[in-house]
């Protein structure tokens, strides 16, 4: 419920009641309860890293020299701690003179001074080193004989890894500006945070580039990266240039990959309304990479899956995720947690204006259906514990989606403008600076003049969900509806106090909103019945506005009222759903007509399930099957092979070959029908893969290459030679990460586990890309469960095996020693 609906003297009694809410235990158990509740102690403000760096790729090695400029804050210390596991250092020097008095531990080195510190005093020390990090910084390819695998250098620095590859002070709660130097072979592109302010030829061979922030950041947004690329460049409406990196064999995909992007950059400053806070903004693709993205200051690492075609823009398209990272560039760079408790003022931010930017792209109800996805695997964490975002322990779901939620509601409850107003004040009091959840609020009550401190108290500090029942009466002259409050658990605010919105549907279709305000475990609201007579259907916070589990019990009369007319796409899509156990005699008719009224696909899809359910030989049902099939959404063809799955129609199967024809079905379209073919018309999945066979050789094929071989095995007696060495093929070291894997389970399904292929998933498991030493383990595990995989064997493998130097570390992950 927006504020303005409220008018003046509503909008009064709704700040004035939420602000009574009694809510300093809730906080005290919040912040006593998190060991992050409070930054990292030092005693040194570190303000400008300098850094020259040189590779030897082939060996894993960087060598850096880097000098740090600093400040006490205290005086009286005489030692300062730098973070550095596993880096050799080679000299320490103040002002050109060695120190010679320091200590190496494992997390890192202790340099001592010859005299105590002064509070306020600069300093500067340089440091030169020597690392082969295993985190913080990638060295791909560069051992790979067969010329499979691209060769480059990236650094990811979240949370704390560049402490891996650049001694430092590598928390969140500093800010740093830095002035960086890559000296590199000439061939390749390399990438920095900031501005390139000299990029010049060496006498080896090699280039220079030096990269400036003039601007503080947070030293884990410190990024390289190297590689070969070809390089787009774009500019902004406000003038900001955009640098947009893409592998020369894949240029043909630019379009598709970077959808939009210019439209996303300037959508997000507008909306956001506080300047994009950087000289420049660049992205850049790479192999192997361990998440999704990362939102390094001015410059996004993204993982090169994302390098999409036509088909396999409708599997993994970039386009949230290029918001999100974007929006991190203010949410995370520009202003930055003060501690991991207050992670959700970047997560939450990002994620909440990558589903803005979406709702652009996609739609309304797109940005509902994301909101619904949030709100389903919000509840379901709400099941394991009721930890607050504010929480440095609440985990993903929480910091990202569920964070996401709950700046809508507080969107929606002040208004966009509003918003946006607090939003561009918070920024502009913390730029450059470190931020908690306070702040925000502060923001908030700065700029509009509201007493927020409830909101905060209920959905920041406080854990759990509401779970609303509704139970409604009816009377001769009035009717009512009851709300009970029912959610439990330690930490969980109860009861929570929440505005609503309730949509009234009469006999006649007409429709009327009702306001109220829950705020009490039960509450009654009784109205007089009006000329248009009882409400055939009442929908209690109508369009799903709050975070909430609402369990109301209505009359299949009430759920068909509501799956037609309601004004919200989730709320009629819930009465559909409403209406699968139910048995209605005009059911058909009616489902058939929520499918050709409606335009969402998942609306769409549900109608299609529930005709399919009755399925006869209908030829509507038929026909609606098809024209879902075959359909510009990728998504509706997907609900109807699911359809199809759900209730196996013989007759239907023959028409999935029409998915050949379709020149932008995706690849994992056309892998489900291929599978679903293969359990159930053998004879139509080998003319189905035979059908396939030109698109195994694209690039975002991987997985359904994979299936095809794995069907081919199971289907064709005659291929199985060439099909099980094909997989095998496909699971070694130089093919990307997604091939392996998917070549690791195909093999796994059909109980494979040739040596090759055993040594294979070995050198897997010492990848630094954990999804991958994960499927490496998840396959030699399977095997050796089977009972297909001998123990011994495997340890012989190991043991003969030059890949594998720590024998017992490989080991110890398989077999638990």
């Amino acid at each position: 419920m927006n504020l303005r609906q409220l008018g003046t003297f509503g909008f009064l009694l709704l700040v004035g009641t939420f602000s009574s809410i009694p809510a300093e235990a809730q906080r005290l158990l919040c912040e006593h309860n998190d060991p992050a509740r409070a930054p990292r102690e030092h005693h040194a403000d570190f303000e400008l890293l300098e850094g020259t760096f040189r590779f030897q790729p082939h060996k894993g090695l960087i060598q850096g020299e880097v000098t740090h400029h600093f400040r006490w804050i205290r005086s009286g210390f005489d030692t300062l701690f730098l973070d550095a596991p596993n880096i050799k250092i080679i000299s320490v020097q103040r002002a050109k003179i060695n120190l010679d008095f320091y200590t190496i531990e494992k997390s890192g080195v202790i340099i001592k001074f010859p005299e105590k510190s002064i509070a306020g005093q600069s300093e500067s020390l340089t440091i030169k080193y020597e690392a082969t990090p295993r985190k913080g910084l990638y060295f791909i390819g560069w051992t790979d004989s067969t010329g499979l695998s691209r060769r480059q250098i990236w650094s990811q620095g979240q949370g704390i890894d560049n402490r891996h590859w650049i001694p430092m002070y590598d928390e969140m709660n500093d800010k740093i500006k830095t002035r960086l130097k890559f000296y590199f072979d000439s061939t390749y592109q390399v990438l920095s945070n900031g501005r390139l302010v000299k990029k010049e030829a060496q006498p080896d061979g090699t280039l220079l580039w030096e990269y400036v922030m003039e601007k503080p950041h947070a030293p884990y947004l410190i990024m390289v990266g190297i590689g070969k690329y070809h390089i787009t460049q774009q500019k902004s409406e406000s003038g900001v240039p955009l640098y947009l990196y893409l592998y020369p064999d894949r240029t043909e995909d630019f379009s598709t990959t970077y959808t939009a992007n210019k439209e996303i950059f300037d959508f997000l400053e507008k909306e956001i309304g506080y300047p994009y806070p950087w000289p420049s903004y660049s992205q850049i693709p790479v192999q192997e990479y361990i998440y999704g993205a990362m939102e390094n200051t001015s410059a996004t690492v993204f993982g090169d899956f994302f390098i999409v075609d036509r088909r396999a823009f409708h599997d993994r398209n970039y386009i949230a995720v290029n918001a999100h990272e974007l929006a991190h560039q203010w949410f995370g760079d520009l202003v930055t947690a003060r501690s991991a408790r207050h992670i959700w003022l970047q997560e939450s931010f990002a994620t909440f204006y990558n589903w803005l930017y979406e709702r652009v792209h996609f739609g309304q109800d797109h940005y509902d259906w994301n909101r619904r996805q949030a709100q389903i695997s919000s509840l379901r964490e709400g099941q394991k514990n009721s930890l607050p975002i504010a929480h440095s322990q609440a985990g993903n779901t929480r910091h990202y989606p569920k964070g996401a939620f709950v700046l809508h509601m507080l969107r929606h409850l002040t208004g966009p403008e509003n918003f946006r107003r607090a939003i561009v004040r918070y920024l502009q009091e913390n730029a450059y600076k470190n931020v908690t959840s306070e702040d925000l609020l502060r923001a908030f009550h700065d700029e509009l003049g509201l007493g927020l401190e409830w909101f905060w108290d209920q959905w920041v500090y406080g854990g759990g969900e509401p779970v609303l029942e509704v139970e409604e009466k009816m009377e001769d002259t009035t009717w009512a509806i009851r709300i009970r409050q029912l959610q439990e658990g330690e930490g969980v605010v109860r009861p929570f106090r929440l505005p609503l919105d309730v949509e009234l549907i009469y006999p006649d279709g007409t429709k009327e909103i009702r306001h109220v305000v829950v705020d009490s475990l039960i509450c009654e609201f009784r109205w007089p019945i009006s000329s248009k007579g009882r409400p055939l259907c009442v929908i209690v916070d109508a369009g799903n506005q709050i975070l909430r589990d609402l369990r109301h019990l209505k009359t299949s009369e009430a759920l068909a009222a509501q799956a037609l007319h309601a004004t919200h796409m989730l709320d009629r899509y819930d009465g559909l759903v409403g209406l699968r156990e139910h048995s209605l005699p005009n059911k058909k008719q009616l489902l058939e007509t929520i499918y050709h009224r409606e335009t969402f696909w998942a609306v769409k899809g549900e109608a299609l399930r529930q005709l399919l359910s009755g399925w006869g030989q209908e030829s509507s049902i038929q026909a609606l099957w098809l024209q879902a099939l075959t359909s510009s959404d990728n998504n509706l063809r997907h609900e109807a092979l699911k359809a199809l799955e759900l209730r196996r129609v013989e007759a239907l199967e023959p028409h999935l070959t029409r998915l050949l024809k379709i020149s932008d079905a995706s690849y994992s379209l056309l892998e489900t029908a291929l599978r679903y073919l293969s359990r159930h018309n053998t004879k139509l999945a080998i003319k189905f893969a035979k059908g396939l066979e030109p698109l195994l050789s694209r690039p975002n094929a991987q997985s359904l290459r994979a299936t095809y071989w794995e069907i081919m095995y199971a289907l064709k007696p005659q291929n199985k030679d060439e099909a099980w060495k094909k997989l095998v093929e496909l699971t070694r070291p130089g093919y990307e990460f997604r091939t392996r894997l998917s070549a690791f389970q195909s093999l796994a399904r059909l109980k494979l586990f040739p040596p090759e292929a055993q040594r294979h998933a070995l050198q897997a498991l010492f990848s630094t890309n954990i999804r991958l030493s994960q499927g490496g383990a998840s396959y030699l595990k399977e095997g050796l469960k089977a009972g297909l995989i001998q123990k011994f064997e495997l340890e012989e493998l190991a043991r003969l095996s030059e890949d594998f130097p720590d024998k017992k570390q490989l080991l110890a992950s398989l077999f638990n020693y």
